[in-house]
């Protein structure tokens, strides 16, 4: 995946928390942390700061989720 172009890659990784959010089947394999190393390793230029704001976003909801007992939203 390193391969494909940083817009690409974050944008896979925004896909894939909204879908790990739905509680679709095909991503509860990967952990909000896969997710958001995902998205924070295709940051790249970030001026206005809505990409690192994505990341704290699912770093959040990987705390809470933990603080929920059930791993899932």
């Amino acid at each position: 995946m390193q391969a494909a172009p940083l817009d690409a890659r974050f944008a896979v990784a925004v896909a894939a928390f909204g879908q790990r959010l739905r509680g679709e089947p095909q991503v509860m394999g990967y952990s909000h942390a896969e997710i958001a190393d995902l998205a924070n390793g295709a940051r790249g230029v970030d001026s206005e700061g809505y990409r690192a704001e994505f990341v704290r976003l699912v770093r959040q909801a990987e705390a809470l989720a933990k603080v929920g007992g059930s791993g899932q939203p």
